[in-house]
């Protein structure tokens, strides 16, 4: 029997495709710490109490890694880590199971919070397109009345201080000066 010496030719002996081997040196991480937690192929799964599976972003040279659904430590030579299980008891995917209709009762609650959250950003920005509107609008109102105080010779800040409260513009001309001024 022929003696293994690299870590492609451990790989190969594994049954491993050349995806896999790529897989590995891509994350960093040498086949012997990955073979005893790999599935055929070559890459962890982890699956959930609800049936979703997922592989780990990171597998670190000792062969944990954190678990893909909530990101907690799955060390290396836990019963966690050979259950191929998460250690966090809140974790769907933990060892032992998690309730499947707690986990669904999460999801869908999760799941609430996300549309409400939709829809209150939805909200605020037709608020904030309303108030710019709004804004844009009362600027050209006011363009419109000191255009006019002007031609008129009015005093313009009567004029627009007269259409606070929806009024009609109120034109007039001062004969001293005008009573809002600073003095």
């Amino acid at each position: 029997m022929k003696t293994i010496t690299t870590p492609q030719e451990f790989a190969l002996a594994n049954g491993w495709d050349a995806t896999c081997i790529e897989a590995t040196a891509r994350l960093g991480v040498s086949p012997e710490a990955r073979h005893g937690v790999c599935n055929g192929a070559g890459m962890i799964e982890i699956t959930d109490c609800l049936g979703r599976t997922r592989t780990p972003d990171t597998i670190y040279e000792d062969g944990s890694w954190n678990c893909p659904f909530c990101m907690a430590a799955v060390q290396a030579g836990s019963t966690e880590h050979a259950a191929r299980a998460c250690p966090n008891p809140a974790c769907f995917a933990r060892l032992g199971g998690y309730p499947v209709e707690r986990a669904r009762e999460a999801l869908a609650t999760e799941a609430a919070r996300v549309r409400e959250r939709e829809q209150r950003t939805e909200v605020a920005a037709w608020h904030q397109r309303y108030d710019a509107e709004r804004a844009a609008e009362r600027a050209r109102a006011v363009d419109a009345i000191r255009t006019e105080a002007s031609a008129r010779g009015a005093c313009v800040s009567c004029a627009i201080e007269s259409t606070r409260y929806g009024q009609p513009a109120k034109f007039t001309r001062h004969r001293k000066g005008c009573p809002r001024a600073p003095r």
